[in-house]
């Protein structure tokens, strides 16, 4: 007896269906093809008569399946793949190099941008320099003749102390061998004696003016010749006592110290410099013929703080196979330190033409290439290899890498950079 099924089951009937068929749709048709081939071969097998039939169809379902598989496997899917579509709020890297930033990431990291325009200016050469200090506003400090180092009633000065001219640095005992003491102790042991003698013949010169058989004029001419024995004798004894004083040369700060108390220094030792941190110079060498200096130059440190420059002298004679040029320091930064390393650049008087940029445009790639950042889209920016030459401690000249009208990054492209 046949019992008729209700709508509901009907409809449970149906999603099992669709469930049992739904992972044969993931199979490829020519594995299916092959499946159904395979079925019908064996129910034909079962006949004797029609085995040559069955034979021969199943050969030609599998060529048919063969080809169909190959012809399908060839094909392009590329269109298939998914697009990588970039966060709207996180910046990255994408696969061609290019760094997608959104607008609030762009006002975030003070993004700003220029269109490039050629222009004439004039060109400039680089020198490597370092600070020194104004000759004639500090100075070194040094022994003459050497010996053990004391220190003054005040101490011995410290890094960075300011010191006025003529200010006692330090105390140096001179070294007097066993040989040259003994020749000073007889020397003011004679002198010693000549004094005794002097003396004696001064009270009995005395003595007879009294009397009236001697004159005055015998009296005082005693008395100088006893004065200048006296003198003879306290020079010679500070020969053995008294140290050489050391004082300050300019007025300043102690920009070294190679000294401490006890120390044997020998002579011409170095022991302390002096500079005036408002008077610095540049000293900068020059390998190739320079033009006539203009009055302005400028120089950037390590750290890229900008220095103005002025001119001061060229040397006649080489030094290391190049020139020396030297320059004033125009009211100098507090964190100046003589010794410090610094690029020049000087303008040559020539003309250049190209796309005028700051420095911070130009920032170094992966392998130490130059390159600029251009904005071509919104939140697009692409990276551009670019060759430059200086022009001044700010701004440089891109000859190549540019075109006229690109918009390219001015602020912010050393944050742009480092976006993985």
């Amino acid at each position: 007896m046949t019992q008729a099924l209700s709508g509901h089951d009907h409809g449970s009937l149906l999603d099992r269906a669709r469930n049992a068929v739904a992972p044969l749709r993931q199979v490829p048709g020519w594995v299916l093809g092959i499946f159904v081939a395979g079925i019908g071969l064996g129910l034909l097998l079962r006949s004797r008569r029609a085995a040559p039939v069955a034979v021969v169809a199943a050969g030609v379902v599998v060529l048919v399946s063969t080809g169909f598989a190959f012809a399908h496997g060839g094909e392009d899917h590329d269109h298939d793949a998914p697009v990588a579509v970039p966060g709207t709020n996180t910046p990255q890297r994408m696969p061609d190099g290019a760094v997608f930033v959104p607008k609030p990431s762009q006002r975030i990291l003070e993004v700003r941008t220029t269109v490039a325009k050629p222009a004439t200016v004039e060109a400039a050469t680089r020198l490597i320099g370092k600070v020194i200090p104004d000759p004639n506003r500090g100075g070194l400090v040094q022994s003459i003749g050497g010996g053990r180092v004391i220190a003054p009633p005040a101490g011995m000065p410290q890094l960075g102390q300011a010191v006025r001219k003529g200010d006692v640095l330090a105390h140096v005992e001179r070294p007097i061998i066993q040989a040259d003491q003994a020749i000073v102790v007889e020397k003011v042991g004679e002198i010693e004696q000549m004094i005794g003698l002097a003396e004696a013949k001064l009270a009995r010169a005395k003595r007879l003016v009294t009397t009236g058989s001697g004159t005055t004029i015998s009296v005082s001419d005693l008395e100088i010749e006893l004065e200048g024995m006296r003198r003879r004798r306290a020079a010679v004894s500070d020969i053995r006592t008294t140290p050489e004083t050391l004082t300050s040369p300019a007025d300043g700060v102690i920009a070294s110290s190679r000294v401490v108390a006890g120390q044997v220094v020998q002579g011409q030792d170095i022991l302390f410099q002096v500079v005036d941190p408002k008077n610095l110079w540049v000293e900068a060498l020059a390998f190739e013929t320079l033009p006539p200096l203009p009055e302005d130059a400028t120089a950037l440190t390590l750290e890229g703080i900008t220095l103005k420059l002025s001119p001061k002298g060229v040397s006649r004679a080489l030094q290391q196979q190049a020139t020396v040029v030297q320059f004033a320091v125009i009211d100098p930064p507090a964190n100046l330190r003589v010794g410090q390393p610094v690029t020049v650049l000087s303008r040559t008087g020539a003309s250049a033409t190209g796309i005028v940029l700051p420095r911070n445009a130009v920032v170094r790639s992966g392998n130490g290439e130059a390159m600029v950042w251009r904005h071509v889209e919104p939140e697009r920016f692409e990276p551009r290899p670019v060759r430059t030459e200086p022009l001044d401690a700010t701004r440089l000249i891109v000859r190549a890498g540019v075109a006229e009208g690109d918009r390219v990054v001015v602020r912010g492209a050393d944050l742009i950079n480092q976006i993985r």
